[in-house]
Order: structure tokens, then C-alpha cells, then sequence
């Protein structure tokens, strides 16, 4: 049987960087509202970011990490023959 929660956390393991959906997800929503998640400052108007598509993408992406995160919590809550 394939243990989902380590294949999704195996998905997320790039070269050792690890992070939970929910820290990507934060990165991501920051990006999607025009802000640099590292500084707070907002990007400027000319940013990829700002693109309308762009923006589109990473809110879908902020839903699909939402999404994930939950099924993360509800398989840790879940017996392990189930």
C-alpha cells in the first residue's frame, strides 16, 4: 500500500527544502496580492506578478495547497488500515 502523506511530502522535498503546504501557500498568496513575501514591500507595478494570469495561477495554486493541506490533516486523523 502506498502511504499518501509521504508521497505528497516527497513532492515537496526538492534537494532537502522541505516546507508544509501551508508555508507555500503563504508565499504564494503574498506573490498573488503584489507582495514580496520576504520584505513585506509591494512589488513593483512592472513584476511578473502583477500579471492578470499570473495572478490567476497563483490563486488557483493557493486553493490546490489549501486542498492538500486538508487531506494532510484528515489522513494523520485516519486509522491506519483505512
Amino acid at each position: 500500500m502506498i502511504n499518501k502523506s509521504s508521497t505528497v511530502q516527497n513532492t515537496l522535498n526538492f534537494r532537502n527544502l522541505t516546507m508544509s503546504p501551508n508555508e507555500a501557500k503563504s508565499i504564494i498568496e503574498a506573490l498573488a496580492n503584489g507582495v514580496d513575501p520576504e520584505t513585506g514591500e509591494v512589488l513593483s507595478a512592472q513584476s511578473v506578478f502583477n500579471n492578470p494570469q499570473v495572478i490567476r495561477a497563483l490563486f488557483i495554486a493557493t486553493n490546490a495547497l489549501d486542498s492538500l493541506a486538508k487531506r494532510e490533516k484528515r489522513e494523520k486523523t485516519l486509522p491506519d488500515n483505512a
